[in-house]
């Protein structure tokens, strides 16, 4: 992704879906590939043969102004794009077509590389690289392959102010056009190579291997190239590097190339005892580097300091770092990563990067201070260029690329398809709303809210100053609008039971479907709309209302004659009580949103069984289906409670909570007697 000196963003990537919304004026207006076989070794369940594409969208990131394939026979895609001043675009990706469209006069017109399938096992793609350059209006100004009998997979593009094209990546190939005078000569068990194009795409000005795998580079206003990714130790160093030894099992590095290609200005490790992964690199206006990505190690980027995510700046003469910071945790599964970094004018540093389980202390201008999951989310983070944290959000929507304008627009992607998202950290948001909770234990579950479940919306600006509770329509429902807020998930209005200008409580729409991909929350007062979110929706999402006052999770729970669960009014043991609950799924006849429950027979029962543990003890369920008179989304559970309570316990509040397969409720108390 990125964005033309008039705020346009240009996208590419791969499709084989003929869905790309192409323009009349494009170069390439539909898929011309066959049937190719993703697997290796032999061929299995042929499937259609991606080609490239490249979108423009306007500075909004909601109007397609130009769409094209690019591509041959068999599989095409783009892996990197870049622009340069005057609006130019350059597109880098992989082919293994033999009739992939190259331009007269192009540097290589023949693909040197294998057909598809012929790759070795674990390649992310091959054949040989391309790198097309467009005119700002999309037509083709050149195209050429750089490669050799190998594969050939670019990671990165880069262009200058003079049109010159710089493009690194993974080989295969042991013939690579290297030129000479290059730095290396010969393929090295990493296979990464970098060329830099003359501007007309007829000539490299030079070529060469390198001694370490190339993820991302960066190029500075005199030519030099910064290269970032990951060594297994056999990267050479430079005399006061920053790090000149190995760290261990696999190091991220940074090496400075100068403008010919064939002498390395600097190069150095940057690495803990485990493994580092770079993902990004930018160089500032002074020839500062900032580098991000991966560790898994405890002493980087600092000794206890160790996290998913690794930010480090170098100094401009690569012997010093001169801010580092690691987020996230190395211990867990799921720690987390910085996948992309983008600087300003000034020489801020923005980055984006997913994290797990743990959390990160967000800034008080966050858009997003938590995650909508216990499971982590994407975050973005504005660095100044001393190394203190700016800003520091959660994202309401995923991404995982990102590029900045010089004014600061952050402009993000998710990678799928060609929806973007934007947002300026310097501008504060007029209205703004935070994850779902269940209204009921006010917990975010850790796989989303679910259909039918009541669910809180807290943030600002978001609906009245003075709360309005719910109200019927002319059906007898409850209504969808209120007080001038409206609520829609996957764009189906929400019935609403209570709008405040800090919260909403409204109830899921029961003809979504679960589980599936995060669904997209959407909120608007008196005509004006906050930024969407993006929530997980999962089958059930269980909570037990609680009570306000003490004990803080003392559950709305009413005893066996109908009166209030309390301290001074104790459920008798082997009693019936009853639960009053959300988020336990559909029912099972069609929902209607916003319907109250009848009363008379026969009632509305749940769809999925659902049980009771009394501090662990199984509670007989005699009643689990909608509360009559309550809105659908409120459910009743009437459960007869044990005849004692466990061993090594007294009466008094005892836990209690909701049970279906592993997954259970926050739980409650219920006060018992003898």
């Amino acid at each position: 992704m990125t964005v033309d000196p008039v705020g346009n963003i240009w996208l590419t990537g791969k499709d084989n879906s003929g869905l790309v919304p192409v323009t009349p004026d494009a170069a390439q207006k539909q898929l011309v590939s066959s049937t190719c076989d993703t697997t290796f070794p032999p061929p299995v369940n042929p499937t259609p043969c991606n080609d490239a594409f490249v979108v423009k969208l306007d500075s909004s990131g909601k109007t397609v102004l130009y769409a094209s394939y690019l591509g041959g026979q068999s599989d095409d895609g783009g892996t990197a794009i870049a622009v340069d001043p005057a609006g130019n675009i350059y597109i880098a990706g992989f082919t293994y077509s033999s009739d992939f469209p190259t331009t007269e006069g192009a540097f290589q017109t023949k693909n040197a590389g294998p057909a598809f399938g012929q790759n070795a096992t674990g390649f992310p793609g091959g054949g040989d690289a391309f790198v097309t350059k467009l005119n700002p209006d999309g037509s083709v100004s050149y195209s050429t392959l750089i490669g050799g009998a190998g594969n050939e997979y670019p990671t990165s593009i880069r262009v200058d102010a003079s049109g010159f094209v710089y493009v690194a990546g993974v080989t295969a190939s042991t013939d690579f056009p290297v030129t000479p005078g290059a730095l290396r000569n010969t393929n090295s068990t990493m296979g990464a190579f970098l060329a830099k194009l003359n501007t007309r795409g007829s000539a490299l000005i030079y070529g060469t291997y390198f001694d370490a795998s190339i993820n991302a580079i960066a190029i500075d206003s005199v030519g030099a190239v910064y290269l970032t990714g990951q060594t297994d130790g056999s990267l050479t160093t430079t005399p006061g590097a920053a790090q000149p030894r190995f760290g261990g099992v696999l190091d991220a590095y940074v090496s400075k190339i100068d403008r010919s290609g064939g002498k390395l200005l600097y190069s150095t490790y940057l690495g803990g005892q485990d493994i580092e992964l770079a993902a990004s690199i930018a160089v500032d206006a002074v020839g500062s580097v900032w580098v991000v990505g991966e560790t898994y190690s405890p002493d980087f980027p600092q000794l206890g300091q160790g996290g998913g995510a690794f930010i480090v700046k170098l100094t401009p003469d690569g012997g010093g770092i001169a801010a580092a910071r690691g987020i996230g945790n190395n211990n867990s599964n799921n720690a987390g990563s910085a996948n992309t970094v983008s600087l300003d004018s000034v020489g801020n540093a923005y980055v984006v990067g997913d994290l797990g389980a743990v959390k990160f202390p967000a800034t008080p201008n966050a858009a997003l201070k938590s995650p909508c999951t216990t499971l982590g989310g994407a975050f973005l983070l504005k660095i100044n260029p001393s190394g203190e944290m700016a800003y520091a959000s959660y994202l309401r929507q995923p991404a995982f690329y990102m590029t900045v304008t010089p004014a600061g627009r952050v402009v993000l992607s998710s990678g799928s398809g060609v929806k973007v998202t934007q947002l300026d950290p310097s501008v504060p948001y007029m209205i703004n709303f935070g994850c779902p909770v269940n209204a009921a234990s006010f917990v975010s579950g850790s796989s989303g809210v679910s259909p039918g479940e009541i669910v809180t919306l807290s943030g600002y600006g978001i609906g009245p100053e003075v709360g309005v509770s719910a109200q019927r329509d002319a059906s007898g429902r409850i209504s969808s609008s209120l007080a001038g807020v409206q609520v829609r998930f996957n764009g189906v209005a929400a019935p609403i039971l209570y709008a405040q200008s800090e919260q909403i409580n409204a109830i899921v729409p029961f003809e979504l479907v679960a589980p599936t991909s995060d669904i997209t929350i959407e909120v608007q007062y008196n005509g004006n709309s906050a930024r969407p979110l993006n929530a997980p929706l999962s089958s059930i999402d269980p909570g037990i209302f609680t009570l306000p006052g003490k004990p803080a999770n003392a559950g709305a729970i009413l005893n066996h004659d109908g009166t209030i669960n309390s301290a001074t009014n104790p459920a008798k043991l082997g009693s019936v009580i009853s639960l009053f609950v959300t988020g336990v799924g559909p029912l099972n006849a069609p929902s209607i949103d916003g319907e109250i429950a009848p009363l008379p027979p026969p009632f509305l029962l749940l769809k999925y069984p659902w049980g009771v543990q009394f501090a662990g003890v199984d509670c007989k369920v005699v009643y689990a289906g909608a509360a009559p008179t309550l809105v659908l989304g409120a459910a009743l559970i009437n459960a007869q409670l044990p005849s004692a309570v466990p061993p090594g316990m007294q009466p008094g509040y005892i836990p209690l909570t909701l049970q279906n397969g592993g997954l259970s409720s926050p739980p409650v108390l219920v006060n018992v007697r003898p």
